[in-house]
Parts: C-alpha cells; sequence; structure tokens
C-alpha cells in the first residue's frame, strides 16, 4: 500500500501500472493481481489507506482537553506530511486532482478525503461560541489555508518558511475572525 501511495503521489494514478507497483514492493505481479484485480480496486485502497491516516489524525487528536489544542494537533500531523513530501503538496490534492482528471468516481471517493477533514474541523468550531454556519465557515477557512500552504511548499521550497507559516495558523484556531 505505500508503494502504491508513493507511486500515485509521484508519477500519478494514470502513470503508474500495477507492474510499476510490483516492482516498487518487490512482490511478483501476480501477488498484485491477487489483491488488486483492477487499478481502480488499488485506487480504492490507497484512498482508504489516506483516509485511516486522518482518522488516526482525529484520534491523536482527541486526546486533547480542548477544542484548540484538538486542532492544533490535526494541523502539525497535516504540515508534517506536507512539509516532509515537499514534491508536489499535499497528497490529498494530487489525488484528488489525479483521480478526477480518470475516473468520477475515484474522484468522488477522493473528495471524500477532505469532506471528513471538513466534518471534523468543523465539528471542533461548533464547540467555540458560534453559529454552526459560522462554524462551517471557519472550517472552510482554516482547511482552505493549510490546503494553500502545501501549495506553497511546492513553490517555496523552504520548509522552514512554511512551518512558520503552518505555526502562524495557530492564531486563527486560538482566535478566529
Amino acid at each position: 500500500m505505500h508503494a502504491a501511495m508513493r507511486l500515485f503521489y509521484c508519477r500519478g494514478f494514470a502513470a503508474t501500472s500495477l507492474a510499476d507497483l510490483a516492482k516498487e514492493s518487490k512482490v511478483p505481479v501476480g501477488n498484485v493481481y491477487y489483491y488488486f484485480k483492477t487499478k481502480e480496486q488499488l485506487g480504492e485502497a490507497v484512498i482508504g489507506a489516506y483516509r485511516e491516516m486522518i482518522e488516526a489524525w482525529h484520534t491523536l487528536a482527541a486526546r486533547e482537553a480542548t477544542p484548540q489544542r484538538r486542532l492544533k494537533v490535526w494541523l502539525e500531523q497535516y504540515s508534517k506530511m506536507c512539509v516532509g513530501l515537499m514534491d508536489w503538496g499535499c497528497p490529498f490534492g494530487r489525488l484528488l486532482v489525479d483521480f478526477k482528471q480518470q475516473s468520477g468516481s475515484l474522484g468522488d471517493l477522493a473528495a471524500e478525503l477532505y469532506l471528513v477533514i471538513l466534518d471534523w474541523v468543523q465539528q471542533q468550531f461548533a464547540t467555540y461560541p458560534c453559529a454552526p454556519a459560522e462554524a462551517w465557515r471557519r472550517a472552510q477557512t482554516l482547511v482552505s489555508r493549510a490546503q494553500g500552504l502545501s501549495i506553497l511548499s511546492v513553490i517555496l521550497e523552504d520548509r522552514a518558511t512554511i512551518l512558520q507559516r503552518f505555526s502562524e495558523l495557530e492564531s486563527y484556531i486560538d482566535a478566529p475572525e
């Protein structure tokens, strides 16, 4: 699964074959076909692996007592992923665009990754003293700013600056507009 995630991120879905996956993961191609009859099935599995990653972030954040701390834990995990890669930005965004171009159903499934994130972030903001519509707006603002920083990480190729910008988002969490 990690090999598929890496290949889809670096090469894209269309340019990655099941044979490429077998070579990258050092297993016989027959083993890959045994578990994934089609590339679509592999795409679904990759999306599922990313969803598990997001859920692990939320589980980690749930240990915190306040919504502000939970949001900061989420932001830290997201920034580590994006800045750690810095090749093509956020792997969720890359996957979403790639899948939307190749397969409508996989694109819709990949879009759910962002909906899971947005819903969770909205739940955190909903505990602030604000109306549900305001919590939704704040969630969209925080997630879109974080996503924008993942794109800037590709452009600027400056980890220190991007990490600084991510840390500045904490002020939005503490005192949203």
